[in-house]
């Protein structure tokens, strides 16, 4: 029994080694790229909903005047001024903000396809030990309409720096007519 305990610790050790490689190697290769396109920032992120490509990891770069999103078949771009906003919500905070009076308001000014998927899949699950984070981009699309993208991981600091770091860099000062 003790040996098996301790070949289970070997294995899960060498697993999270050879896990921990993996992300650095994965990191290196997203930053080599993103300085040789020039962008100014990289992150990886599962495609949740908006792009009609279905649930696909993406490299998403933002550069001075836009944004890229690369799904291995299929590039989009978004232009800054087309953007309305860009958040990172954890799935705990979409949950309880649809729970409340303030966070549906927050909601629905802040698109979120999926929503329904989101919350619906959470209702069933107790205590989950790996909380998913959702990199939302509200957006002015090419007929004029809001529309959305969103994407999921588990880690959001890539996700909040890239966000922070395209939120900082939209136009400002600009007035601009949305129809409804």
């Amino acid at each position: 029994m003790m040996l098996f305990i301790w070949g289970f610790i070997v294995v899960l050790i060498i697993g999270i080694i050879f896990a921990a490689k993996k992300g650095i190697k994965q990191g290196n290769e997203l930053k080599e790229q993103t300085q040789s396109i020039g962008a100014l920032q990289g992150v990886f992120a599962e495609h949740v909903e908006g792009l009609g490509i279905g649930s696909v990891e993406c490299k998403i770069f933002r550069f001075s005047d836009r944004v890229l999103i690369d799904s291995g078949r299929q590039r989009f771009e978004i232009y800054l001024a087309q953007f309305r906003a860009a958040e990172v919500k954890s799935e705990q905070e979409l949950i309880d903000k649809s729970k409340s009076v303030v966070g549906r308001a927050m909601i629905g000014t802040l698109i979120v396809p999926g929503l329904g998927t989101i919350v619906g899949g959470m209702s069933g699950i107790g205590n989950k030990k790996k909380t998913s984070h959702y990199m939302i981009f509200n957006f002015i699309d090419a007929h004029g309409e809001l529309s959305a993208v969103t994407f999921q991981d588990t880690f959001a600091f890539g996700m909040k720096d890239f966000c922070q770091g395209l939120n900082h860099s939209l136009p400002t000062g600009e007035s601009s007519v949305v129809r409804l």
